[in-house]
């Protein structure tokens, strides 16, 4: 190590600090400085020596300086800007306030100019103009990142492209925050939400960054954008409205329900508007409010469905059997789902609905390249006893365990393999983000290495 002033003990617990800060594990590091993990190991207990050409390398992976890691940038002079934020941490619990100081000093050292800047703000606008604003900026976006095969809007992928530091943490009562050091303004998540809700908080956060909140601590977020009540602040019903246009666009919308073959009317029914939910990959609740902004709910009745709730949509769809986490929600999929990606949790079930065409000698089979799922259950809701008849199914499949899926099945002839119809769905069964950077950015960074 080039700097003696720094102790190998000191050091190496400012090594894990910063590894599992950003969520990496000891064989990630180990593999990206092609050492083995023992050697990660002794590091960071101080027992092993840091060459400089390995300390700068983590460096890189960190997102932080050399002189960040050995720990030289805490004499510098604390900034107007981290006063501002410990005054606005001052209310939170010990817990929250420490992570968002510790966020802070994660963006003092943060390297990696990438973007990430602070649009411009002007002077204070009103309720309306701001609205406007964030509309404008969410059509913006969305042209910029179209979904391609996804059923959603790529809220990370739109993060990560416009370069503003993001950490997932445990947060207690926050459940997001935006903070800008020097230009560059980061965003924090809570960990302890479901991936829907991190979804639509990052969206909000993003939106602060847009239209140009250098700061905001936020313990709430409204799904009814421009609907919700006057006494909301102007700037949080401001970016509310941006996470639901940009999350529940009518494009966004229009694809799953032209996919779907779904009417308007077909979208005043609770479980279709549960299973719009699930492919836009926000609430039933926020969904219920982007169908109010793509007017085809009123907001009467986006209040008369929010008395429906998501569970008896679940219900509907499956016995109870193969339903083993309450939380986890129930897809209904057929064939006018091939060709989509799906963003999905692992405990989630799907209902692949089939129809077999049983008397020209075609059944439904799940394909073996889908060795990762699992029949869970089989239910004939409408026996056709006309004979030539096709008869429907719902086969219940689950994945065994988290990642990247694809779900595909046949429709053939189990002597001859002669193929009447196909169905194949890329499934992305990661769930909810853990604590640290985004797994697509580790995976980017480690990438790097190859």
């Amino acid at each position: 190590m080039s700097d003696q002033s720094t102790s190998p003990e000191c050091l190496g617990a400012r090594l894990k600090e910063a590894r599992e800060y950003r969520g990496y594990s000891q064989e990630e590091v180990a593999w990206y400085l092609d050492l083995p993990r023992s050697a990660i190991s002794l590091m960071e207990s101080g027992s092993g020596r840091v060459a400089d050409v390995e300390l700068r390398r983590l460096a890189k992976l960190y997102q932080t300086t050399m002189k960040g890691l050995i720990g030289h940038e805490q004499d510098s002079p604390e900034p107007e800007s981290v006063r501002l934020v410990t005054k606005a941490a001052a209310d939170l619990s010990a817990s929250d306030r420490e992570e968002v100081l510790r966020f802070v000093r994660f963006l003092q050292s943060n390297s990696c100019d990438r973007g990430g800047r602070l649009n411009q703000q002007g002077s204070r606008l009103d309720r309306r103009s701001e609205i406007l604003r964030a509309t404008s900026e969410a059509a913006d976006l969305l042209a910029r990142f179209p979904p391609g095969r996804r059923t959603s809007f790529d809220i990370v992928g739109a993060v990560t492209e416009h370069g503003s530091p993001l950490v997932f943490r445990p947060l207690e009562g926050l459940l997001g925050a935006v903070v800008t050091m020097n230009g560059m303004s980061g965003i924090m998540i809570t960990t302890n939400r479901a991936l829907q809700v991190q979804r639509f908080t990052l969206a909000h956060e993003l939106g602060h960054i847009l239209l140009g909140h250098p700061i905001s601590i936020d313990h709430t977020i409204e799904f009814a954008g421009q609907e919700t009540s006057a006494g909301r602040p102007p700037e949080e019903v401001a970016v509310d409205t941006f996470a639901s246009r940009l999350l529940g666009s009518k494009k966004l919308v229009l694809a799953s329900a032209q996919r779907q073959q779904w009417s308007k009317e077909d979208l005043h029914r609770p479980e279709n508007i549960y299973q719009l939910s699930l492919r836009l990959g926000i609430s039933y609740q926020a969904t219920c409010w982007a169908l109010v902004g793509s007017e085809i709910l009123t907001p009467a009745k986006a209040h008369s469905l929010l008395k429906t709730q998501a569970k008896h949509c679940k219900q509907a769809l499956a016995p109870e059997a193969p339903i083993t986490n309450s939380r986890a929600d129930v897809w209904s999929l057929t064939e006018a789902d091939t060709g989509t990606l799906l963003e999905a949790v692992p405990d989630d079930l799907f209902a692949i609905h089939l129809r077999d065409h049983a008397s020209a000698g075609y059944l439904w089979q799940l394909a073996d390249s889908a060795s990762s799922a699992v029949v869970v259950g089989e239910h004939r809701p409408h026996p056709n006893h006309a004979y030539g008849g096709r008869s429907s199914r719902v086969m219940y499949v689950r994945f065994n365990a988290p990642g990247r899926h694809r779900l595909v099945f046949e429709h053939v002839r189990p002597w001859s393999r002669a193929t009447l119809g196909h169905i194949e769905i890329d499934i992305d069964g990661h769930g909810k983000e853990r604590a640290g950077h985004a797994r697509r950015f580790k995976r980017q960074a480690l990438d790097c290495a190859a």
